[in-house]
C-alpha cells in the first residue's frame, strides 16, 4: 500500500490529464449525489481539513471499482471518520494510471 506522500507524488504527476479531470469531475459528482463527505457528520469533528487520497482498486472480473483504503495526511479523529466513510466504496473505473491493480 503506497504511503499518503506516495500517492501525493502521482497525483501531482498526473492531475492536469484530460482523463483525469474527466474521472474527477465525475467522482465529484458521484460523491455530491450521494453525500458521501457528509454523511457521517465527518466536517463537524473539530481539527484542521483533512488531505485525502482515495486508493482504488479493480478487478478485471468486476465491473465496478472499490475505494480499498484511505490515505490522509494527518492522524485525526476528523482522518478516521473520512477513512471510514469512504473505504469500501463501489465506483466507477478510474484511468489506468490512478488504478492500483488488484488481481
Amino acid at each position: 500500500m503506497p504511503t499518503y506522500s506516495e500517492a501525493r507524488v502521482s497525483w501531482e504527476a498526473h492531475k492536469d490529464s484530460k482523463d483525469y479531470q474527466t474521472y474527477a469531475d465525475e467522482f465529484i459528482q458521484f460523491n455530491n449525489h450521494n453525500h458521501l463527505d457528509e454523511k457521517d457528520g465527518c466536517y463537524a469533528l473539530a481539527g484542521a481539513p483533512v488531505q485525502l487520497m482515495l486508493v482504488i482498486t479493480h478487478r478485471d472480473d468486476e465491473k465496478y471499482a472499490l475505494v480499498e483504503d484511505v490515505l490522509t495526511d494527518t492522524d485525526s479523529p476528523k482522518a478516521q471518520c473520512f477513512k471510514k466513510t469512504y473505504r469500501g466504496i463501489r465506483t466507477k473505473v478510474p484511468p489506468p494510471f490512478c488504478l492500483s491493480s488488484s488481481k
